[in-house]
């Protein structure tokens, strides 16, 4: 190691007032030597609101100029860095929540909904079936779920195991159902039933099509990785979960080995959807950093010819087809959105500037257009979470203003009549809830990128 240098140990006390702050490092450290020395040279500092705690803007400027990788771009003394940290403190915090300041029909949707999610649904889906079970049940199982969670209301809580209760269905896939009763286990402070409700995940897993890569198996991806983060902190037993998560990640690259080509071939599952490609990469690097390993060869093969078949145009990302043209991000709809998602995660997987411009790209692109509809996964809803999970990974209040203005638009379209019980109501209700507490917002892994198809059961003949 070369020599200690007082701008050396500046960046050493910046990352112990970091941990002081959150209670976390300011990166997602890997416990093998190597990799957290990689991710000590190249890893920026994750802003406050990636830890679920609420923008500090002026502090974290402090702290990300001593934590700069280049030691000419620290402060030149320590003196200097103690009074900036010091100014620095007495700002204030960004606001949390902007409960009071919603329009009045975002109000009255997302009341209606705590409403009904608390003492039943008197209507249908928009299939028909009662939402006393099934894909209804499950929607409100979530929504009751963090809801709860956002508003500390123990009632939501026992909703949420009643709705995930009666969402067993044979047309409901179990592993979706699963999940979130895990999660509601830990919620309560269950580990036994939390535990119980992992290992029924893990055996419906097994029912997902091994070709599904777009989409149950990559949500199922998804899912594990939050379990897996419950599960550590409740201190249960996360081998099991850990290694279906390995085996399942390295068998999606194995899988989606010949189709790696994004240029020649686009599609992994249905033609002509970019979603096939976003998914499984967005799943991928959800996983390995839950589980604080590097992504497979694969994946970054795949990510890295993304990046370079990205191109800009003014303010907004463009992306080559699979024929060779180049072509605007369709627009607007949830595969700008998913855009989003993936580079998100790629940024946050790896700390590559160039994955956070093309996610930042991506994100103009989903705040730009005029609301059409207010679908949870295609529509405008689908974007505000996009958004929002912009907002968690850079901390820019832009993109959670971006998030609101979205989830206002969606929620006028019932001003004026009852809400009635579908996907749209339900996730723009969603959507207006966890902005409530954007930086402890949480991604349907289940919903938002499926439309429902992700809670199917796989036909016995998919069945590895």
């Amino acid at each position: 190691p070369p020599r200690a240098t007082f701008r050396a140990e500046q960046y050493s006390v910046a990352a112990l007032v970091h941990y002081l702050l959150t209670g976390l490092h300011y990166a997602d450290l890997s416990p093998e030597q190597h990799q957290l020395l990689a991710q000590v040279v190249g890893c920026p500092m994750l802003p406050f609101a990636a830890r679920g705690l609420p923008g500090w803007p002026r502090l974290e400027a402090v702290l990300a100029t001593a934590l700069a990788k280049d030691p000419a771009c620290r402060f030149e003394s320590m003196a200097a860095f103690g009074a900036a940290f010091e100014a620095a403190g007495q700002s204030d915090l960004e606001p949390q929540t902007y409960r009071g300041a919603r329009p009045s029909t975002g109000n009255r949707l997302l009341e209606d909904c705590l409403r009904k999610a608390t003492l039943g649904w008197d209507g249908g889906d928009d299939d028909g079936v009662p939402a006393t079970a099934g894909a209804g049940a499950f929607r409100l199982a979530w929504f009751s779920h963090r809801a709860s969670l956002v508003r500390d209301d123990p009632c939501l809580l026992a909703s949420a195991e009643v709705w995930a209760s009666r969402a067993k269905t044979p047309a409901t896939a179990a592993w979706s159902v699963e999940a979130v009763l895990a999660e509601i286990h830990h919620s309560r402070g269950d580990p036994t039933a939390q535990q119980r409700s992992i290992a029924a995940f893990l055996a419906a897993c097994r029912r997902i099509g091994r070709l599904d890569l777009a989409g149950a198996r990559s949500g199922a991806v998804m899912a594990a990785a939050g379990l897996l983060k419950s599960a550590a902190a409740a201190e249960i037993d996360c081998e099991p979960l850990t290694r279906w998560m390995r085996y399942t990640v390295k068998d999606v690259w194995r899988t989606a080995a010949g189709l790696t080509n994004v240029a020649g071939c686009q599609q992994l599952v249905d033609p002509g959807t970019e979603n096939d490609w976003t998914r499984p990469l967005h799943a991928t690097a959800q996983a390995c950093r839950a589980m604080a390993v590097p992504p497979p060869a694969g994946w970054t093969s795949l990510i890295e010819q993304m990046a370079e078949l990205g191109r800009s145009s003014g303010r907004r990302a463009r992306t080559k087809a699979g024929s060779g043209r180049r072509a605007r991000l369709p627009a607007p709809g949830w595969s700008s959105a998913s855009h989003v998602l993936m580079w998100a995660a790629a940024y946050e997987q790896t700390g590559d500037a160039r994955f956070r411009a093309l996610a930042e790209r991506a994100g103009r692109h989903a705040a730009e257009h005029a609301v059409r509809d207010s679908d949870f996964c295609r529509g405008t809803t689908g974007r505000g979470f996009a958004l929002l999970r912009l907002y968690q990974v850079t901390g820019a209040t832009k993109w959670l203003d971006a998030a609101r203005r979205l989830a206002d638009a969606a929620a006028a379209r019932w001003h004026g009549r009852p809400v009635a019980f579908d996907n749209w109501a339900l996730g723009t209700a969603l959507l207006l809830i966890e902005l409530e507490a954007p930086e402890r917002a949480v991604l349907p892994a289940f919903s938002l990128a499926g439309c429902g198809h992700d809670l199917v059961i796989a036909p016995s003949s998919d069945i590895d």
